[in-house]
């Protein structure tokens, strides 16, 4: 995409993805580039004003600088999204306008997207696999999107805003892949939605058993990896787990299945199957 074109864009929660995008879009389109910061946080929008890379800074998306937007970044919660999009539609998008997200589930928000945005609106679902536990403006990276995936995963409306979106993400350094939200939700269900559902257990049934002495005390790097992602926000991943509850209640069971195959082989004191067990999850080079 050429840089003198890019316009002006709007970009809808400034917290740790919304805020690293906004500095990552600056970073590489300089003054070629007008951006929109919203944000109903007051001191998000104090921590983002500091950086004196917004052309304005909002605590919603106001009917005038939506209209003057060529693309929207829904950096917000799942639950946050119908709300936004039930408002974009009262305006007057650019005939060219582009809608797009980065939230974790996508079959949900392409119904939303189709649902709520008028028919000529483009709106391509999408997923940077990027970011950590951190949260709000203060951890944003400009650097954060760098050599990671972005999943291009369902999309309404015209190609060049498809195109458009897929080339921005190129230009703050991410490879785009191209999937469907189906196939997108099945396998970041096993493997992130799931990960965090066990992160979660082993913290709790931790903590519950142990005390804060012990575990500061005495915890190694093995229980540290498992538990690093439980420190993330629990409404965020609530609102994920419903979400994309079909396939994550699939993953569920089949990890319950295998704790009780497990339990037995160990009750039971065979080895054979222990070993077999294992096996079966170890990642061969």
């Amino acid at each position: 995409m050429n840089k003198d074109k890019i316009g002006t864009i709007m970009i809808v929660g400034l917290g740790h993805i919304g805020g690293s995008l906004s500095l990552a879009i600056k970073k590489t389109y300089k003054d070629k580039v007008k951006i929109i910061g919203v944000d109903r946080n007051k001191k998000t929008l104090l921590q983002a004003k500091k950086t004196k890379k917004f052309a304005a800074l909002l605590s919603a998306p106001r009917a005038k600088e939506v209209e003057a937007s060529d693309v929207i970044f829904l950096c917000v919660s799942i639950k946050q999204i119908p709300t936004i999009l039930k408002s974009l539609s009262k305006t007057k998008l650019k005939q060219n306008a582009v809608v797009t997200d980065v939230v974790s589930t996508k079959e949900e928000i392409l119904s939303l997207a189709k649902k709520f945005l008028p028919k000529k609106t483009t709106f391509v679902g999408g997923h940077p696999i990027a970011g950590s536990e951190a949260s709000g403006f203060l951890s944003a990276n400009p650097k954060l999107f760098e050599k990671k995936i972005f999943i291009a995963a369902g999309a309404k409306g015209r190609r060049a805003g498809i195109l458009k979106i897929k080339s921005i993400w190129k230009g703050v350094g991410s490879k785009v892949v191209n999937m469907s939200p189906k196939e997108h939700d099945k396998i970041f269900s096993l493997l992130s939605h799931t990960p965090h559902v066990l992160s979660f257990g082993l913290g709790k049934i931790t903590n519950s058993k142990l005390s804060k002495k012990e575990i500061d005390g005495y915890a190694g790097t093995s229980y540290k990896d498992l538990t690093r992602i439980s420190s993330s926000s629990t409404s965020l991943w609530a609102e994920i787990f419903i979400s994309n509850k079909k396939n994550l209640l699939a993953d569920i069971a089949l990890f319950k299945r295998y704790l009780v195959d497990l339990e037995k082989a160990i009750r039971k004191n065979n080895n054979r199957q222990i070993i077999k067990a294992i096996n079966q999850t170890t990642r061969k080079p």
